[in-house]
């Protein structure tokens, strides 16, 4: 079964890098640029200026020139090493060129995905030093949005295909259960224990039950919650009777027990 991406009632499914696929293009030709760049441009050029080019004498078996060719350039590539004999004859250099401007160009249609995909700016282009930790909570609560928008897009989907592998394994009671249940997500946003040990204890100020504060732990099991129950009634049950055994220590006696006192003392008198 698919589980359809920004359903539309009445057109196609659409995906999420659809928008922004002419910008990775982009990006990938710049970086085929750059490279290209870095082959030819990213280091300095020495060139010979005032020279012709270096020719070798062709001599038959007796020792006579007979003609001349051209010494390939690549062996003074090799031997890194070079005669200029001929008058006014100099070296020049040219600069290496300045590959930062593609790099600028590339950074800045990054952050347009980023931007258009709502992705954190340093989840891709790893900028992340000395942030606050509400600066970093603000950055991504883009993402938190759209990640909370996809539980409710997918819920249904994901519940239809458990509902269906139920029925494949051929047990129809949990398919049936399936069916009428609820699809339950993790936080979507990520918070330290620090974090969720103050919301909760806020959430506790203000009067919400327990076991609704047990379930918004993350992590936390349905069948993790009942055994939290039970461990708490049992605690409850077990302080009650230790009450109760405490009072019976120190409290007043039965009716009878003060007669028996009494008659003892004066007996004793």
């Amino acid at each position: 079964m698919e589980i359809a991406n920004r359903s539309r009632l009445g057109g196609p499914v659409e995906s999420d890098i659809k928008q922004v696929a002419p910008l990775q293009r982009t990006v990938n030709t710049l970086w085929a640029h750059l490279l290209t760049g870095a082959d030819y441009l990213a280091l300095p050029q020495r060139v010979v200026l005032g020279m012709d080019k270096p020719m070798r004498d062709i001599r038959d078996d007796e020792g006579n020139i007979v003609d001349e060719e051209e010494i390939p350039l690549t062996r003074f590539s090799r031997d890194r090493l070079l005669w200029l004999s001929k008058v006014g004859t100099q070296i020049a250099q040219y600069s290496a060129a300045d590959l930062g401007n593609f790099l600028r160009v590339i950074e800045a249609a990054v952050r347009h995905i980023a931007a258009q995909t709502r992705t954190p700016p340093h989840y891709l282009l790893g900028e992340m030093s000395n942030i606050a930790a509400d600066a970093l909570t603000a950055a991504e609560s883009g993402l938190v949005a759209k990640v909370v928008d996809k539980q409710i897009q997918f819920g249904a989907d994901t519940r239809e295909i458990m509902r269906l592998e139920a029925l494949a394994a051929g047990d129809t009671a949990r398919a049936e259960s399936l069916a009428m249940g609820k699809v339950l997500w993790r936080d979507a946003q990520f918070r330290s224990e620090a974090q969720y040990a103050d919301a909760l204890t806020k959430y506790k100020a203000i009067g919400v039950p327990d076991e609704a504060l047990w379930r918004m732990i993350p992590g936390v099991e349905p069948e993790q919650v009942e055994a939290w129950i039970r461990m708490r009634d049992a605690q409850a049950q077990a302080s009650a009777q230790a009450a109760a055994a405490a009072f019976a220590e120190i409290g007043p006696k039965p009716d009878g027990g003060d007669d028996d006192t009494d008659e003892a003392e004066d007996e004793a008198a």
